[in-house]
């Protein structure tokens, strides 16, 4: 019994520092999506700053300058995408660490209980009390795991459904279209 426990050490702490390995590697993931994002869009907007001074230079005036050049995205269009992208590239990185947590959370539930259920069978007498209050501890726990991991889906489900609102606003804002119930009294 005295070999199992540092085996059981051991073991603990190399999946600990797996886990951690695996969240880095994903953190350093989105960073590095937001980074790649990030250089797109300078390089795109000094492309855009180019055609507009090519543009006003070229005489057609300085009023040339302040219009979007042919076959670019307004400035309008171009902040939607960049946020819907930004949007996305933190929702999959919510959803990858998350279930993350909640495999390493499985993981550790798994060894709790199997814990007290040989704690269990080689207690004394008496101590089912104590292993029903524990069992009753995992399960009040799980539920609010549980609770707490909807809840965090129903803001995540929230925040992009106001995110397609806003967007479709900012589309119809920079066309011109009016809103559908702008014309109802």
């Amino acid at each position: 019994m005295a070999n199992l426990f540092p085996e059981q050490f051991a073991d603990a702490q190399k999946a600990n520092v797996d886990a951690m390995y695996r969240f880095a590697t994903e953190t350093f993931n989105i960073f590095e999506q937001l980074l790649r994002l990030n250089l797109q869009t300078m390089k795109t907007s000094l492309d855009v700053q180019a055609a507009r001074w090519q543009n006003a230079l070229s005489g057609n005036g300085a009023q040339a300058f302040l219009e979007a050049p042919r076959g670019t995205q307004t400035l309008a269009e171009r902040a939607t995408a960049y946020n819907r992208q930004v949007f996305e590239i933190l929702m999959n990185a919510q959803a990858a660490l998350a279930q993350q947590a909640g495999a390493q959370y499985e993981r550790q539930a798994r060894k709790v209980q199997t814990g007290i259920d040989e704690a269990a069978k080689s207690g004394p007498v008496g101590s089912e009390a104590a292993v029903a209050a524990l069992n009753s501890m995992i399960h009040a726990t799980n539920s609010w795991y549980d609770s707490l991991y909807k809840t965090a889906r129903q803001a995540v489900e929230t925040a992009e459904s106001n995110m397609n609102v806003v967007a479709e606003a900012a589309k119809r804002a920079q066309t011109g279209v009016p809103h559908a119930s702008a014309g109802r009294k």
